[in-house]
């Protein structure tokens, strides 16, 4: 249960303590007081989505903090699934800060919201005014009758098995969609395909295509220039072989005077031999070069049709067309593979739904076994909430193919009055009779699960009189077995109370702040006449509130 919620620079809240009873918890105030306030703060320990607007103006961040008891009620394992310290009392503490950024702690652990939301799952559920709509709904009536049925362990069973047939279905969705794609295009695939593997890609060296080009296209200016060159080598007026020869005859004269002039003969040898293999790989390629008009025009139709291909594929370079080239081939061949692939989907897919049928089978069981015992219970509580008439049948209907909860569609029909044959709610309930319906609901499936605290936020809404005394009793008997907050503006449910807080606005230093404050009997027989009669608080109320507690 929670035995403490602490409140720092929450909206209007400066600092605000509760300690809650371990029973039946009232809260009370007038519209506009600040209990809705109370009720944000707390939904932030249940990993709910902070406002930053909610920080106090001129605060740092504002901070939540819970102290739950849970001993002895078979938490550890949460604990030990997030690789916490259990701990007595556990501490769950939500900090928010003004520039956006939001903290979780789980006994002074920081935790993620995803951990924190887990806890706050089993620790407490809270009803807030809108909820009572969510009753209308079909995915909210398969869940009240899940949690009545306790199928917990047949659902993890039957998500494993649907979330298995759902990839299935994707992939084979995936594949079917891919491969129409693909034989649409399949015949253009297969040209362009053709198209590359005709210019024999593999066979292309780029670098020496060029250099091939260059030659057979240049030959007479590449001849020309070796012939020259040979001529000032070896033949002209003034060779340079010749000149060579000379100046080494000079130098060999002086080699006898000093080492330094056999080093400079010795170094001009050398550059006469280069200077011969220089003029006699001239001449080789001279005897080399030959017009070839034959070669050029073939190298000149691969490079033609390297460069229409890159342009028309977008692709630089021979390396980026072999590339395309085998993408193309792998696309083909998924093609012509296709019915192969779909048939492997196909089968694996049937697989999956056929474990996902038989898990969906086994809940359907568990359901139907268990509606016609929560019909009942509901309508037992529904008597006792002046609803002698009342009816309820849950019907079960098959849905078309498996959905993430199941096989089936859950819908509550419903009838308040004698001879009117059930219909769906949301078409004959009224807002007071959806009010004792979900209290009904709440009341049959709070045994359920861990949670060791509810909260009610104005779950009467639509009621009063003798209808408000019976939810007001309803609500007592719950919190003999687990703790019951709740707000009510109703003096029949507020004197069930075990305990009872008025939310109040007071006004310090120009500013107005939200508070709370347990109440002793005598404040709480004066707050409750002034739910009886208003603001002027009359004799009578006093006295009437006297006897609602007493009678209580």
């Amino acid at each position: 249960m929670l035995q403490h919620l602490s409140i720092k620079h929450y909206a209007l809240i400066e600092h605000l303590d509760i300690n809650f009873d371990g029973k039946f918890n009232i809260l009370t105030g007038e519209t506009g007081s600040g209990k809705s306030i109370v009720l944000g703060a707390m939904s932030l320990l249940l990993g709910d989505r902070a406002d930053i607007s909610a920080v106090q103006e001129g605060k740092s961040k504002c901070v939540v903090e819970g102290n739950f008891d849970i001993q002895g009620l078979g938490f550890e394992p949460l604990f030990e699934k997030f690789d916490l310290d259990f701990e007595h009392p556990t501490v769950i503490r939500r900090e928010i800060i003004a520039t956006g950024k939001s903290r979780a702690f789980v006994n002074d652990t920081p935790v993620n919201l995803k951990v924190l939301k887990s806890f706050g799952l089993k620790l407490i559920d809270l009803h807030s005014q809108h909820q009572t709509l969510q009753i209308n709904d079909p995915l909210y009536q398969l869940g009240i009758l899940d949690k009545y049925a306790g199928t917990a362990d047949l659902m993890e069973k039957y998500k494993v098995a649907y979330t298995n047939f759902d990839k299935a279905e994707k992939a084979l969705r995936t594949a079917e969609e891919e491969g129409r794609a693909a034989q649409n295009n399949l015949e253009f695939m297969r040209f362009q395909l053709e198209e590359l593997e005709a210019a024999r890609l593999d066979d292309v060296d780029e670098e020496a295509l060029e250099e091939e080009l260059n030659m057979l296209g240049n030959a007479d200016e590449i001849a020309g220039g070796l012939s020259k060159a040979l001529y000032a080598l070896t033949d002209g007026d003034a060779p340079v072989r010749t000149a060579l020869q000379q100046a080494l005859e000079s130098l060999s004269q002086l080699s006898k005077y000093a080492k330094t002039y056999e080093e400079l003969s010795e170094r001009l040898k050398s550059a006469e031999i280069e200077i011969d293999d220089i003029a006699a790989e001239a001449d080789a390629l001279l005897g080399k070069i030959e017009a070839d008009p034959k070669r050029l025009s073939v190298l000149e139709d691969v490079q033609s049709t390297l460069y229409r291909l890159g342009q028309k594929h977008g692709a630089d370079g021979v390396a980026a067309l072999i590339a395309l080239r085998n993408e193309l081939r792998k696309s083909v061949a998924e093609a012509d593979n296709l019915d192969d692939r779909l048939d492997e989907l196909k089968a694996l897919r049937k697989a999956a739904l056929e474990e996902t049928g038989k898990a969906g089978s086994a809940l359907r069981k568990k359901r139907q076994a268990s509606k016609a015992g929560l019909n009942k219970e509901i309508v037992a509580v529904l008597k006792g909430l002046n609803m002698p008439d009342a009816q309820l049948e849950t019907i079960i209907s098959p849905l078309e193919k498996p959905g993430p909860l199941g096989m089936d569609r859950v819908e509550f029909l419903f009838s308040a009055n004698a001879g009117r044959k059930p219909a769906p709610l949301k078409e004959v309930a009224s807002g007071g009779e959806l009010s004792r319906l979900m209290l009904a609901v709440k009341y049959i499936t709070a045994r359920s699960g861990l949670r060791t605290t509810i909260v009610f936020d104005e779950i009467d809404t639509g009621v009063s009189g003798e209808v408000a005394d019976s939810m007001g009793a309803i609500m007592r008997t719950m919190a003999d077995g687990l703790q019951v907050i709740c707000i009510t503006h109703l003096p029949q449910i507020a004197a069930k109370g075990s305990a009872h807080y008025k939310v109040f606005k007071e006004i310090k230093n120009g500013r107005t702040f939200t508070d709370i404050a347990r109440l002793d009997e005598s404040n709480r027989i004066r707050e409750i006449a002034q739910m009886l009669s208003g603001a002027k608080t009359t004799d009578a109320a006093l006295a009437n509130a006297k006897d609602l507690l007493e009678s209580a």
